[in-house]
């Protein structure tokens, strides 16, 4: 793992997912590995400060502001 590429010219991250940089696409990270956002709603969105409930109102209300 520690061999992995996370400089500037690599997969380099620094979003608030981790509080060190990781390489984008991590658990996380609020972006996948190809660029990009994930959003609350996404099948693949995590948030380690949020319960489930949470992350689904702010699907619904991202939804309502669309």
């Amino acid at each position: 793992m520690n061999k992995r590429n996370t400089g500037h010219g690599g997969m380099r991250c620094d979003c608030a997912g981790y509080h060190f940089p990781h390489r984008i696409g991590s658990k996380f990270c609020w972006y996948r590995a190809d660029g990009y956002q994930r959003l609350p709603g996404d099948v693949d969105f995590n948030d380690r400060h949020m319960t489930d409930d949470e992350i689904a109102a702010a699907a619904a209300s991202m939804r309502k502001q669309q």
